[in-house]
């Protein structure tokens, strides 16, 4: 039988800063209420807690451990949580998730919109994950999902046992990889809009390449250098270059990289 897909929600706690981190503890598991019934939530799906009211932002993740079908007395439908971090400082506030362009179209950042679960896509919700560790608010070792059969534990990210330095170094790996996955699905999309894919250094045409080879050539380049960003830095489309496989390698030929225009430059002087 197929284990079921973690699915992301968030759930909105409508609480003064200083209350939601006083209850929002590491290990901890409490019991939430809703007036709609949560019908597609289901035990092991994630759950971004997000502190509501006034200056609102991210305050802690945790994990739906189970979900009554049935309403209280008090007429309403109750989940139990388990929280998997401490409470978070603002960093990731609505100001700022609202300029992401994964995050800004989601229903919890919208005006109006009341309730206490939203739910989120799988991309919206790796970002979201993505975004959290960036901004060391979440250790990867925080975040555990529990399987099925109920025999424990087991990290969140394929991380291998060994030294610091190591799960460090693949952590990072793993989250450059997810993320340049969902930024390049991204940038190609805006490109095709605007004309035929090329690269942005040498012009070759992506689409006049033999079937299956061009999109396999085809890569995306952060103009500014990733090890650059400030934790919690948002990448811009725009920040982003479409280019070449060949072009994108001898971009990083040197530290720090040619910038595109330079490439361009040096390659065109180089043929004339």
């Amino acid at each position: 039988m197929a284990k079921p897909v973690m699915q992301f929600w968030i759930a909105k706690a409508r609480r003064p800063t200083a209350i939601v981190a006083a209850w929002l503890q590491r290990g901890t598991t409490d019991t939430w209420w809703t007036k709609r019934r949560p019908t597609k939530l289901k035990p092991h799906d994630r759950l971004f807690i997000w502190k509501g009211g006034s200056a609102p932002f991210l305050i802690g993740v945790g994990e739906c451990l189970s979900v009554r079908d049935k309403r209280n007395r008090a007429g309403d439908y109750t989940f139990l949580v388990r929280y998997a971090t401490e409470a978070f400082e603002p960093k990731l506030t609505i100001d700022l998730l609202r300029r992401d362009p994964f995050l800004k179209n989601a229903s919890f950042l919208k005006v109006g919109p009341a309730g206490t679960l939203f739910s989120l896509s799988q991309e919206q919700g790796r970002h979201l994950e993505a975004l959290a560790r960036r901004s060391r608010l979440i250790d990867f070792r925080d975040l555990q999902q529990v399987e099925g059969n109920g025999e424990g534990p087991i990290p969140d990210l394929d991380i291998p046992t060994g030294s610091a330095e190591l799960r460090e170094r693949k952590l990072r790996a793993h989250l450059r990889k997810e993320r340049s996955s969902a930024l390049r699905k991204a940038r190609l999309a805006i490109a095709r809009q605007q004309g035929e894919l090329r690269c942005e250094v040498c012009n070759v045409s992506f689409a006049k390449l033999p079937p299956g080879i061009g999109e396999a050539c085809c890569e995306v380049h952060h103009k500014i250098p990733v090890a650059s960003l400030v934790p919690g830095a948002l990448v811009r489309l725009k920040d982003l270059a479409v280019v070449c496989s060949n072009c994108h390698r001898m971009i990083h030929s040197k530290n720090p990289p040619y910038s595109p225009t330079q490439l361009s430059r040096k390659l065109i002087k180089a043929r004339s």
